[in-house]
């Protein structure tokens, strides 16, 4: 038989494989705030299996934008929740 791939142990305790478009990752997610020139002002990050889901306030809040600023986030962000943080915002 031949081996296609050789998986490495997982030697970093707090990165987790995810599986993306039928590709696995390993790794973390960056969660980030950029200003209008794409500069990054905050971020979080994650391991890569988390869902973006929950992880929208925090950076949102490290980034200490004016009340008002407008916020724009992927699908992955889309939640009930997050509509009424950004609504206190």
């Amino acid at each position: 038989a031949m081996v296609k791939e050789i998986v490495k142990p997982n030697v970093d305790g707090e990165a987790r494989w995810v599986k993306k478009m039928g590709k696995l990752h390993f790794g973390y997610k960056r969660h980030s705030v950029t200003d209008e020139n794409g500069l990054v002002i905050a971020e979080e990050t994650t391991p890569a299996n988390e869902s973006d889901i929950k992880h929208l306030e925090k950076p949102l809040e490290k980034a200490k934008l004016p009340q008002g600023t407008p916020v724009y986030a992927d699908k992955g962000y889309d939640s009930t929740a997050n509509k009424d943080v950004l609504k206190r915002m």
